[in-house]
């Protein structure tokens, strides 16, 4: 037997490739956890509150930085 994995996004989906993709569908935090299987030991990690995933529909949280307009609610970025 290979090796075989299981993700577990903590949002209900799960996912069984060794590097999968995953789009969270709600904002909030979300535990996820990898458990592998190699046919003679079984290893689980999980990782409390490891992804955040913000409301793209709320307004961004700001704070001035090193170039910023006097509204807070436009930022002028320059990468030099």
């Amino acid at each position: 037997m290979g090796t075989a994995w299981s993700w577990d996004f903590g949002d209900g989906a799960t996912d069984d490739t060794q590097n999968p993709e995953h789009t969270y569908t709600a904002p909030g935090f979300y535990t996820v956890s990898l458990t592998i299987d190699t046919g003679s030991e079984l290893k689980t990690e999980t990782k409390t509150d490891y992804i955040n995933v913000i409301d793209a529909s709320a307004p961004p949280m700001w704070q001035p930085g090193r170039f910023w307009n006097e509204d807070p609610r436009r930022m002028s970025l320059q990468n030099q």
